[in-house]
């Protein structure tokens, strides 16, 4: 009997030994995955924080407070002269299926004196409530009635069959604005139109721009 108790006594240790042992095991498996989990949560975070100094290659975060480079270009310069006004009424025209116009030196001259006649006789103008597109012989400046008779004038051998007057700072904001008008835009959009002359001048603080419109049509 004596053996059978010591026997019963041995496995009766040797079980809580186990036992202890698993529960061990079971601790230490969850104290690893907590600190892994920890590990993972503190690298997610370090991830989701603002960059700042990375090191070399490390592409910085936006900071919309800094002037992208092409906000220091002066915008105007890109709608000033006769490339620009030519290169915007051309692609305006390919937009719509025309042909191209090209430059007329004629039409840039009756363009020229009609923009002088108006920036001398403006009051006069005003007061007399006539369009801007007509001239007064008895103003000083005088080249022509109309656009028509001052193309003549000046020689050009087809017919000027249009002029837009605007007073704009660039030459394409005035062929812009005739562009987005519902009635000025159709000499630039004529199919027969293949000659544009266009002069500008200082008009106390605005300019007035002219532009005249030819065609081979006589």
């Amino acid at each position: 009997m004596r053996g059978k108790r010591s026997m019963t006594r041995r496995l009766g240790v040797s079980t809580l030994a186990l036992m202890l042992a698993s529960g061990a095991a079971a601790a230490c498996d969850r104290g690893v995955a907590g600190e892994a989990e920890a590990t993972s949560q503190s690298a997610l975070s370090e991830d989701t924080q603002p960059t700042t100094n990375r090191g070399p290659g490390t592409i910085e975060a936006f900071d919309p407070s800094v002037p992208a480079a092409w906000d220091e270009r002066d915008p105007e310069v890109d709608l000033q002269g006769r490339d620009a006004l030519m290169a915007y009424l051309n692609d305006l025209r390919a937009q719509n299926g025309l042909d191209p116009m090209s430059w007329d030196e004629r039409l840039e001259e009756a363009a020229a004196s009609h923009a002088k006649y108006i920036m001398d006789n403006k009051a006069a103008i005003d007061a007399s409530g006539n369009s801007v597109h007509v001239q007064d012989p008895t103003l000083p400046g005088y080249t022509g009635e109309t656009y028509v008779s001052r193309g003549e004038h000046f020689g050009y051998g087809s017919k000027c069959f249009a002029e837009v007057v605007a007073f704009k700072p660039t030459a394409v904001g005035a062929a812009r604005q005739a562009a987005e008008s519902l009635y000025h835009r159709f000499p630039l959009l004529e199919a027969s139109a293949v000659h544009i002359g266009y002069a500008e001048l200082q008009l106390g603080a605005i300019k007035v721009n002219v532009i005249e419109v030819g065609s081979h049509e006589l």
